[in-house]
């Protein structure tokens, strides 16, 4: 799998740790090269906004480290060592191509990365005595400073990360990459919709199909890789298996709604396109037909394991945009139904005796936000049994966001809702998913 711009960090990290290769004027001006690029990073950040106040310590703190760190290196480095420069271009570049798909909080937790990979360049460059310069040194480590105190006091969220965890591009040949890269793109699109104007349900429909695809399949991987290791696991103990069934459920709650794209809808829009991508890479590459017993038999489990773990990484994060969206719909209006396929909310009774369609309220999207979060629990712990076996079953590209996953799996109310949920799918187990048939209008 490629490579995220938390590797190169974490890579950048280790060469100036506290055992880095020896110092000399060659790296030393390296080092000062890639905190020179790294405080570019920062500037882009700032100027996009790392709070929604532009005048918060935030963006302040940001802008005055990126500006003490700019032409820092007194001599342009050495092409034959430029080991770190190159970390910190390839941490720019992917930053570039990702700064305009992300918001103020996943800007902000970026912005403390890059600050302390600056932090971590500056000291190893100090170490040598020509490049150092007391006055300097000291206005940056103050920058540095001030960044670490806000994010001590308001700590980024790590599951919403993805910026720095988002893959660079694989090669176009590896068609089980593609598919990969289809999940973190499906997830932008929905929160680029969500930010001008809001999804259409068949939008909302096509990305809940998708999600279950992919949840479905990373199910079969996680059981191989459980039969791999020769364990059996009751069901109370493994609530990630009902993940794909928490997907109907919220696909079936939306099923009495229309907003009149259902009918009219093409696969133009981002969102559409992106689902169509993971649903049928998935279906194409890993059988429509597939199970425990076939993958097993693959010879490329491993690489499979791997690009389903990518994937799983990217369902909360959509579980979570779907969730926003739906609850946008209250506000617009868009949705509507047939009163006597709604619960009673306090509707005149006429509406429902009569089959009037009527605009569809908060009241009545309450049980699509529970299982939506349902579904964003359920991908969690999927996510989290991925992780398990990573190392004897394939890798893990994204361990850092694994881990955020892992603590949050581990946590009382997510282990109650999951214990609620695998109690309530027992009575009514996941059924194959089946593409609705198009009917003609009368």
């Amino acid at each position: 799998m490629a490579t995220s711009a938390r590797d190169l960090l974490e890579e950048l990290h280790q060469r100036t740790g506290p055992n880095p290769a020896p110092l000399d004027s060659t790296r030393a001006d390296d080092a000062l090269t890639a905190a020179d690029t790294l405080g570019r990073v920062l500037d882009w950040l700032a100027t996009d906004g790392v709070h929604t106040d532009r005048h918060h310590p935030r963006s302040h703190a940001v802008h005055g480290l990126a500006r003490a760190v700019r032409h820092i290196s007194p001599h342009p480095p050495s092409p034959a060592v430029v080991r770190l420069t190159d970390l910190a271009g390839a941490v720019a570049d992917l930053t570039a191509l990702q700064r305009d798909t992300y918001d103020a909080a996943e800007r902000w937790s970026t912005a403390v990365a890059v600050a302390e990979a600056i932090h971590a360049c500056v000291d190893y460059a100090r170490r040598r005595p020509a490049h150092y310069d007391a006055a300097i040194y000291q206005t940056i480590h103050q920058a540095a400073a001030a960044v670490a105190q806000l994010a001590a006091a308001d700590p980024p969220d790590p599951l919403r990360r993805t910026l720095l965890d988002t893959q660079a591009p694989g090669p176009a040949s590896r068609q089980l990459a593609l598919t990969a890269d289809a999940a973190p793109a499906l997830a932008i699109a929905v929160r680029q919709a969500h930010r001008h104007g809001g999804i259409t349900l068949a939008d909302g429909l096509a990305s809940i199909a998708a999600s279950y695809t992919a949840t479905h399949y990373g199910q079969l991987v996680a059981l191989a890789a459980e039969q791999h290791d020769h364990q059996d696991v009751p069901d109370s103990d493994a609530p990630w298996r009902y993940a794909a069934w928490a997907w109907q459920q919220v696909h079936r709650s939306l099923n009495s709604f229309d907003d009149g794209t259902r009918i009219r809808h093409t696969t133009d829009t981002a969102i559409a396109a992106a689902a169509v991508q993971l649903h049928h890479g998935l279906r194409d590459q890993l059988g429509v037909d597939a199970t425990t017993d076939t993958l097993r038999g693959r010879h490329d489990l491993a690489e499979i394991a791997t690009a389903l773990r990518q994937i799983a990484k990217h369902l909360p994060v959509i579980a979570d945009q779907l969730t926003r969206a739906v609850a946008h719909w209250d506000g617009t209006g868009q949705l509507t139904a047939l009163a006597s396929n709604l619960p009673y909310s306090g509707r005149s009774l006429d509406a429902y005796l009569h089959r009037r369609i009527v605009t569809v309220d908060l009241a009545d999207l309450k049980p699509t936000l529970t299982t939506l979060r349902h579904a964003h629990t359920l991908a969690i712990h999927l996510a989290g049994e991925l992780h398990r076996s990573a190392g004897k079953l394939g890798v893990q590209p994204q361990p850092y966001l694994a881990n955020s996953y892992r603590l949050r799996q581990a946590s009382p109310t997510g282990q109650e809702v999951a214990t609620v949920i695998t109690t309530g799918a027992a009575a009514t187990p996941c059924q194959p998913w089946h593409v609705p048939t198009p009917r003609r209008a009368r």
